[in-house]
C-alpha cells in the first residue's frame, strides 16, 4: 500500500509496510495480546482425592478432631465473626465467587460409596463451583434430609483454608472470610 502526499508540489511515495517483517511483528503482537487476555480467566483449583477407605482429615477448627457422622453441614462451622453475605432473590452468584478469594486446592478426604472414579469426583467439584445460586445461607435452609457425600478442605490463594462439603447440590464451606455458607444449586447428573 502507497500513501501519496504532495509538499511544495513534489510528490512522494511512502511504503507502509516496506517489508513483511513489519507484517510479522504486528500478528505476533496480536497473538501476544490474545493470549494474555485468555489467561485472565482464574485457574481450575487442584483437585485431591485421598485413597479410598484413607482416614479422612479434621475439619479445620475442630481441634484435630474427626467428625465421624452423617449429618450434612458438621465440618461448616464459623471460624470467625465474618456473616454469611447476603444476595437479593434476582442476583445469581456462582459457588467460587461466593467463596470470596481464589481457591487453588480442593481436598476430598471423604466420599460417600456411589463414587467409583476420580475423575466423576473432579468432574462434579468442578461443576459444583460454576454453578450459579440466589440462595446463600448461614445454616442448613431447607427442609428435605442430606446425606453428607463428599467432605473435604478448601485452600486459598493466600494459604487460607476452609471445610468443604457436597451432596446432591446442597453446598456448605467455609468463606475466606471464615463465615459458614450453605447453598443449594441446580447440577445436571453426573454420576
Amino acid at each position: 500500500m502507497v500513501i501519496r502526499y504532495t509538499e511544495h508540489m513534489v510528490v512522494r511515495r511512502i511504503p507502509i509496510f516496506r517489508s513483511r517483517r513489519i507484517l510479522i511483528l504486528v500478528g505476533v503482537t496480536i497473538a501476544c495480546a490474545c493470549i494474555a487476555l485468555g489467561q485472565e480467566k482464574s485457574a481450575e483449583p487442584e483437585i485431591v482425592i485421598a485413597a479410598k477407605g484413607a482416614r479422612p482429615s479434621p475439619p479445620p477448627g475442630a481441634g484435630g478432631i474427626i467428625v465421624l457422622t452423617e449429618s450434612f453441614g458438621s465440618t461448616c462451622k464459623r471460624t470467625s465473626d465474618a456473616k454469611t453475605p447476603q444476595i437479593d432473590s434476582v442476583t445469581q452468584t456462582s459457588i467460587a465467587e461466593a467463596m470470596g478469594a481464589p481457591v487453588t486446592r480442593i481436598t476430598i478426604s471423604s466420599r460417600g460409596r456411589s463414587w467409583k472414579k476420580d475423575g466423576d469426583i473432579r468432574r462434579h467439584i468442578l461443576q459444583v463451583l460454576s454453578a450459579r445460586t440466589n440462595e446463600l445461607a448461614p445454616g442448613v435452609d431447607w427442609d428435605e434430609s442430606v446425606a453428607t457425600d463428599l467432605i473435604g478442605t478448601i485452600q486459598f490463594a493466600d494459604g487460607k483454608v476452609g471445610s468443604f462439603e457436597e451432596s446432591g447440590g446442597h453446598v456448605c464451606f467455609n468463606a475466606h472470610s471464615g463465615a459458614a455458607i450453605f447453598a443449594r444449586v441446580q447440577l445436571n447428573a453426573s454420576q
